[in-house]
């Protein structure tokens, strides 16, 4: 999915402006573009704020310009309306394992970039 110059030269894509952290109509990207937002801006925290919460992410290879991705929404889970049941309870309680959430969010991610990927030589 990265951004390749000859792909983006064929879209009529929006450019961010270096000033500003809106980001054009996510909708629009996902039916009209592939999910491809917009291309430019940076990646201060303002922006990739701006860009989260709408379900915006940056993706793009060396060399090429700075891509802003909105992918089809697949599911929202929401902890709040998340029912275990009682047999799937009990299993967690009689397992060995354990869960975490952000246990050891730095190790994870050092472990997952280096894991080699065959015809990718990047994350």
């Amino acid at each position: 999915m990265p951004c390749k110059q000859n792909r983006l030269m064929t879209m009529n894509i929006p450019l961010l402006s270096a000033h500003h952290h809106d980001f054009p109509d996510v909708a629009t990207a996902i039916t009209e573009r592939d999910g491809l937002v917009a291309i430019g801006g940076d990646l201060s925290l303002p922006r990739l704020l701006a860009a989260y919460r709408q379900g915006i992410f940056p993706w793009y290879g060396e060399n090429d310009p700075l891509c802003w991705w909105a992918l089809s929404p697949r599911m929202v889970l929401l902890p709040e309306n998340l029912h275990i049941p009682r047999s799937l309870a009990k299993k967690i309680r009689n397992s060995t394992y354990t869960v975490t959430l952000n246990h050891a969010f730095a190790e994870v991610i050092a472990q997952c970039a280096a894991v080699p990927r065959a015809g990718q030589n990047g994350t």
